[in-house]
């Protein structure tokens, strides 16, 4: 029997065949199935190397004609023949099993070529996406670093590219941010230089007359010295107005200042403070509309007198032939309106004319002149008196100033 199976299944000849089908190598084996004794199996041939008679199973093979499986790097495969069966056995006839291995590579041939093409363009991609978005990124977060240095070194003038105005991401609003701050600062800057004229014009115009008089007074030219007299007194009275403001902003903006807080009757107070004005009124009519009986507000005496002095400073000044102070109780507050008939505020400029150092738009007049520290000094005081303040001015209606405290 064995010299059979060596004629049937000659080894040369199964190599042959394994070139022949591109597989590595072929071999046999019998396959039987006993009733009695269950199924047995019998290599003719040598198994294709790496594969052992256990890694076949005979049930499965049986139940479905063929197997399969691997070890470590060679795959391999076992089928019933179709071609009939071996010799018989005690009866029973011997199936002719073939096993085929193939080797398992890594070499993927010529698709290795087109695979690391592949990934080579992948990877450049992906360079390439990473630093455009690296750039795209970084790039609004260096030109915020070189306006903020521009902006640190002096250069107010420095803006950003303005984002469209549906954009709402960080780097928008860091944008938006960088160009209203340096857009606050050239506009401080620009403040503080008009300040810095108005003060010296200020300054100068007092001295010249009072240097004038002083030495035409040491001289004996003056042709009347009590008038002389006059304008130097005068003339002092305005620089220590000035320089008062000056150090009273100061004090009010570092919170360096007491408030006596009391119960008062702003009716009194607020007649007071006209009346002491009406002098320097001209040709305004100066009138106080104030009602009959108190209204109580908790207020620092003083400090009431000097928000309404400087408001009515300021309606002097902007008044072509009346201002009115009017006092009235509003809604559980007491409420101070000084109205001048003047040419009004434009609209732009009626948020911040109680900033400091505010310059409106339109062009004042020799009468308009000012340090501009009177309406701030009165926003710090109402303030401080847990009072608001603000401004109004119809088109064509001049302008009111209202000054509203709570009632005590």
């Amino acid at each position: 029997m064995d010299a059979l199976d060596t004629l049937l299944f000659p080894q040369d000849r199964l190599r042959d065949m394994s070139g022949s089908f591109g597989v590595r190598q072929i071999g046999v084996l019998y396959v039987q199935f006993d009733s009695s004794t269950g199924i047995s199996s019998k290599v003719i041939s040598q198994l294709p190397e790496g594969v052992e008679i256990d890694d076949i199973d005979p049930v499965r093979l049986f139940e479905t004609g063929s197997v399969g499986g691997r070890r470590d790097d060679i795959a391999f495969g076992a089928a019933i023949s179709r071609f009939g069966r071996g010799p018989r056995v005690g009866g029973e006839a011997q199936h002719v099993v073939f096993v085929v291995s193939v080797e398992i590579s890594t070499d993927l041939g010529p698709a290795a070529g087109w695979f690391l093409l592949a990934s080579a363009g992948t990877l450049l991609l992906a360079i390439g996406a990473s630093t455009w978005l690296s750039r795209s990124l970084s790039r609004p977060v260096a030109d915020a670093a070189e306006a903020a240095r521009g902006i640190a070194g002096g250069d107010l003038g420095v803006r950003l590219a303005m984002p469209e105005d549906e954009r709402s991401d960080e780097m928008a609003d860091l944008a938006r941010a960088i160009n209203e701050m340096a857009a606050g600062l050239e506009r401080s800057r620009g403040l503080e230089r008009r300040f810095l004229l108005s003060v010296s014009h200020d300054l100068r115009t007092p001295l010249t007359s009072i240097s004038g008089y002083a030495e035409a007074l040491a001289d004996g030219t003056a042709d009347d010295s009590a008038a002389a007299g006059r304008i130097i007194g005068t003339e002092a009275e305005r620089l220590n107005r000035l320089v008062r403001d000056l150090l009273d902003l100061a004090r009010l903006e570092a919170h360096r200042f007491e408030l006596d807080l009391v119960p008062l009757d702003l009716v009194e107070s607020t007649r007071h403070a006209v009346e002491a004005l009406s002098p320097t009124a001209g040709d305004v009519d100066l009138m106080a509309d104030l009602p009959g009986v108190p209204v109580r507000a908790t207020a620092d005496a003083d400090r009431w007198a000097q928000v309404v002095g400087n408001l009515v400073d300021n309606g002097l000044r902007h008044a072509d032939t009346s201002l009115v102070v009017s006092l009235r109780e509003e809604e559980g507050r007491a409420v101070l309106r000084v109205v001048d008939d003047g040419q009004g505020i434009f609209e732009a400029d009626l948020p911040h004319i109680f900033e400091r150092l505010y310059v409106a738009r339109s062009t004042p007049t020799d009468r308009e002149s000012g340090s501009g520290l009177g309406l701030a000094i009165v926003r710090e005081l109402v303030d401080a008196m847990n009072g608001e303040v603000h401004a109004e001015s119809p088109p064509g209606m001049g302008a009111t100033l209202v000054v509203s405290l709570p009632l005590a």
